[in-house]
């Protein structure tokens, strides 16, 4: 499996997701499925679940890969030891999973995890899960207080705006006065004119 496969069918997204909503009791509103990226030398997807509160929890996945698989395949098959149940279980969970989540992000902001996100057993991966949603429901009032400051910011910013085009159209106006007035003036000079131009030709023509 590559990481441009996956989508909001993929098993791991769509259990996060639910469960990330179940925990929080908030909707997730979009998935977004952002450029493939190396981080902290790791290819991976990031892959952003936003809530309706407006939170968006950034779940970083890449590839699974299971060493001990991978070194059995390399293994002759008449030099391995028979493989108990437990061993039997392990591998057959490990083999269903195709990836990974190894970095969560909350607005941005890197959640220290301990937890592990196999969506292969369940218990572990739903207390995985509900640990990032404490952080986000922990982390609630702080995200509204801040949206709160910036939206009074719009507002201020957009009244200023406003006392600006205000002042502007104070400005052309005062403006426009003026050139009414130099229009005045200007027809009184042309008239003058034209009364000096007419003497002119009247003393010639005598």
């Amino acid at each position: 499996m590559k990481l441009t496969d996956i989508t909001e069918k993929t098993s791991l997204i769509k259990d996060f997701g639910a469960r990330l909503a179940k925990s929080t009791k908030q909707k997730v509103v979009a998935t977004v499925f952002n450029k493939v990226k190396r981080v902290a030398g790791v290819s991976a997807m990031p892959v952003d679940f936003n809530l309706e509160n407006g939170q968006v929890v950034t779940a970083y996945v890449r590839v699974y890969a299971n060493t001990d698989i991978a070194l059995t395949k390399k293994t002759k098959i008449s030099s391995i030891a028979p493989l108990n149940a437990q061993e039997n279980k392990s591998n057959l969970k490990d083999s269903k999973r195709d990836f990974d989540i190894y970095r969560i992000d909350i607005n941005g902001k890197q959640l220290p995890i301990t937890g592990d996100f196999d969506n292969t057993y369940k218990p572990s991966f739903n207390k995985s899960v509900d640990e990032v949603a404490a952080a986000v429901s922990q982390g609630q009032a702080a995200f509204d207080k801040k949206q709160a400051a910036i939206k009074v910011k719009q507002v201020n910013t957009t009244r200023n705006a406003s006392l600006s085009i205000a002042k502007k159209i104070e400005v052309l106006q005062t403006q426009a006065v003026e050139l009414d007035q130099q229009i005045v003036q200007k027809e009184q000079e042309k008239q003058t004119l034209q009364t000096q131009l007419e003497t002119l030709k009247s003393q010639r023509i005598a």
